[in-house]
């Protein structure tokens, strides 16, 4: 597919909707502007084409008059709009239109998601027409690209112009982001074309974390440092007492916007536990890329006792203090599984990490993985100061009461 935006020839409706709304504020999201949404369509595009499975998305138009139309009724309209949306659904201003982008969503759905946004334009007194188009795109949304000067090319389908140059772009801000926190040339080189893909998921919508959020995260991990320090000793000695080798163990995670960082833990398995894994992964328990075993063999007799009470996970306070993972936040997973992850689940990265999450609170062992997505992508819609205190407090709990997974 490519995408070729001819700025010059936009009509006077399309520079007002670009000048007018060109991030407008909508309940937390925003309204993009033509441009914007054109590359978000791009990206979803070269995304669509580097898959084998589900290629298909889906574009809703919405047609009203917008000259016509109060702004304050539009504004109340999208809101209510995105209220209603998945996280990584997109909003924009498309062909004078207004544009839906539904990511991993087929034709049926994409119906039934046509009929709800009729209904909450009817909620707020609006009345309009909508179009479904699926990607790869039929005839009638080729003419409407070509009138407002924007040329599809289905031909290209496995490596479309701008989107292969959407990927590439991606992929080097994803190296010199890797660069610039200290990982050397050779773990950069180690990136596939699917890495490239996915990865490019990270840096479409990067969400900043609120001020009240790193201003708990360091009180709160300061705070636990100290009174902790006494479990923090404990655990070592019966570590160091119990197997030979270290008393932390260190490993490799995917966090905010791609980046990967060194996650610390307690060790709680044998020194050799990572080369013995691949032996086990036929007996993961989880479905997906995630691996778990409830009786994992590998673990030690003191390591099953930390892992119950959540103890193992205590040195990720330092992780908090230098601002790699929040204390509520998705937990991150190993970079194998999280690149393994579908490109919608992967926009649990637009957020750090936490040490904590509404998974580990409302799921468990049990949760389906697709589940346990859905709670981080949740999370993110309605993560509120409070809303962490919750999950704070709902965590020092189950860990007094040794309610933790092994």
């Amino acid at each position: 597919m490519i995408i070729r935006s001819q700025q010059e020839n936009e009509s006077l409706v399309q520079r007002m909707l670009r000048r007018t709304f060109p991030k407008t504020k909508t309940g937390g999201s925003t309204i993009y502007s033509p441009e914007a949404f054109l590359l978000e369509i791009a990206k979803e595009s070269a995304r669509s084409n580097r898959r084998s499975l589900n290629q298909e998305f889906v574009l809703i138009l919405v047609r009203f008059d917008v000259s016509k139309t109060a702004s304050d009724l539009t504004n109340k309209f999208v809101t209510d709009l995105r209220q209603r949306l998945r996280v990584y659904d997109v909003v924009g201003w498309f062909d004078e239109q207004l544009g839906v982008l539904l990511p991993e969503t087929d034709r049926q759905n994409g119906h039934l998601v046509a009929n709800e946004i009729i209904r909450i334009g009817l909620s707020v007194d609006l009345v309009f027409d909508t179009e479904v188009h699926v990607y790869p795109w039929d005839d009638e949304m080729a003419a409407v690209s070509e009138s407002m000067g924007t040329e599809f090319d289905n031909d290209d389908s496995s490596n479309g112009g701008i989107g292969q140059e959407v990927v590439d772009q991606a992929h080097s801000e994803l190296v010199s982001a890797q660069l610039a926190s200290g990982m050397d040339g050779s773990s950069t080189q180690q990136f596939s074309a699917i890495d490239q893909r996915s990865c490019m998921i990270a840096f479409s919508k990067s969400l900043p974390t609120p001020w009240w959020k790193r201003t708990v995260d360091l009180v709160g991990a300061s705070i636990g440092l100290l009174l902790l320090s006494p479990v923090f000793l404990a655990a070592a000695v019966a570590i160091k007492l119990n197997s030979d080798g270290p008393v932390l163990f260190k490993q490799l995670r995917e966090g905010k916007d791609g980046r990967q960082f060194g996650i610390w833990k307690f060790r709680t398995m044998r020194v050799d536990a990572e080369a013995e894994k691949n032996q086990l992964l036929h007996q993961s328990e989880q479905d997906g890329p995630a691996f778990k075993i409830k009786d994992d063999p590998r673990l030690t007799t003191v390591g099953r006792y930390l892992r119950k009470s959540c103890i193992d996970e205590l040195p990720q306070l330092f992780n908090v203090l230098r601002g790699e993972m929040s204390l509520v936040g998705p937990r991150p997973l190993p970079v194998d599984e999280s690149f393994a992850c579908h490109p919608w689940q992967r926009h649990r990265l637009t957020v750090l990490p936490g040490l904590t999450c509404v998974w580990q609170v409302k799921g468990g062992r049990d949760t389906k993985f697709d589940d346990w997505m859905r709670m981080d992508l949740e999370y993110i819609r309605c993560r509120s100061f409070f809303y962490d205190l919750k999950l704070i407090f709902r965590t020092v709990f189950y860990a007094l009461m040794f309610r933790g997974s092994v």
